[in-house]
């Protein structure tokens, strides 16, 4: 306080005032001390009846902070190793460990003071870890946790102003639906995924591929035809391989176009998509870092060899998919229609009995059912 008086610097409103009644309690005084008591001067009153010092207060509020260096960085981080690392981790594991960070994320939006623009990035963040944890969510088969996170994921987008949060989530959503058989429900989410997605963000083309292969699905060919067009336009920009959650690459590209070929009926067409994929995936620096989509592009292959009228590599295609160690619902739900086509065509083919008989003993064992979030 000395050097206050002394140097005659003024400290802000309400130091005084705090130093004046500490003084006060501490001397046990009767009558209150004031700023004046202790040397400092009142605040100078302007003719419109501000002051300066009210001012000051109004922008040391809009920057006081109790964030620590690092907290929002750390959580940006995050986001993009579990989006990279996806495919590497188990659920369970890649549950707990985003759960927590979604929960650190709410815990600093809610008990800790931060300014403005840090809030806002906490919101961003916060929608995309909820983005993470929906497609957990959907590996794992939980419908309704599922659609409950893409929910949250899409007011954080709005709150945080970053709409690219909000389409992320329609794409979760929007594979979702298609899987569980809701092709009209995973239209509607891509649409209005597409209505949100910033203009140049990746998100806006995989949204695109996405309503390519939904007009496929509800056999709307040259619809199909037109949107794909428009996404071909853009794919020699895209990486082989690799983009995790928040891209897309050319081997996801095939496997929408299989998928796509195989509901439309173009088999031949489809099989040559497939093996694109395949190929694209097993091509990976590392082995089976993609297995889920590696495993539904097999799934893919092996519709159209049943199709084709060749049972036997169909089912060949459909063990290694089974194989690949990483069986989540969308594995289940494509080899479980696998199954059924096959049987439905070849009743009598020891080879589909056979495949059968495997697919429901590996689908019945825990092992294979992975570990639900808690």
């Amino acid at each position: 306080m000395g050097h206050w008086i002394n140097d005659g610097g003024r400290p802000q409103d309400p130091i005084p005032r705090y130093l004046a009644a500490i003084l006060t309690k501490a001397l046990c005084l009767t009558n209150p001390l004031t700023p004046a008591d202790l040397g400092f001067k009142e605040p100078v009153l302007t003719q419109l009846g501000a002051t300066p010092e009210e001012a000051h207060a109004y922008a040391l509020t809009a920057t006081t902070t109790d964030l620590r260096p690092g907290d929002i960085e750390d959580l940006d981080l995050v986001v993009h190793q579990f989006g990279a690392l996806y495919s590497t981790k188990a659920l369970g594991e890649l549950w707990g460990e985003v759960d927590r960070c979604r929960k650190r994320a709410h815990s600093l939006l809610t008990h800790h003071r931060h300014t403005l623009r840090e809030g806002r990035e906490l919101t961003r963040l916060a929608g995309m870890l909820s983005v993470i944890l929906a497609w957990i969510a959907h590996d794992l088969g939980e419908d309704e946790l599922t659609r409950a996170y893409c929910d949250d994921a899409w007011a954080q987008g709005i709150e945080a102003e970053a709409l690219d949060v909000c389409a992320w989530s329609e794409d979760v959503r929007c594979t979702h639906a298609l899987y569980a058989g809701r092709p009209y429900d995973a239209l509607a989410a891509a649409t209005r995924g597409l209505s949100v997605a910033p203009a140049g963000n990746r998100v806006a083309l995989r949204l695109t591929a996405q309503l390519a292969r939904l007009n496929a699905r509800l056999k709307n060919r040259s619809a199909f035809t037109d949107v794909m067009a428009q996404v071909r336009t853009h794919s020699d920009r895209l990486p082989l391989h690799r983009s995790g959650l928040f891209d897309l690459d050319a081997a996801v590209l095939a496997s929408y176009e299989a998928s796509s070929l195989i509901w439309l009926g173009d088999h031949r067409e489809a099989v040559v998509a497939a093996e694109v994929a395949i190929g694209h995936y097993r091509a990976m620096p590392q082995p089976q870092l993609a297995p889920t989509r590696l495993a539904i592009a097999q799934l893919d292959l092996a519709l159209a060899h049943t199709a084709l009228g060749i049972p036997e590599q169909a089912v060949s295609a459909a063990r290694e998919a089974l194989g690949g160690g990483r069986i989540v619902d969308s594995v289940r739900r494509r080899s479980e229609h696998l199954e059924y086509r096959l049987r439905l065509r070849y009743p009598e083919l020891r080879a589909v009995r056979d495949f059968g008989e495997e697919l429901r003993d590996q689908l019945s064992r825990d092992v294979l059912a992975p570990p639900r979030p808690a």
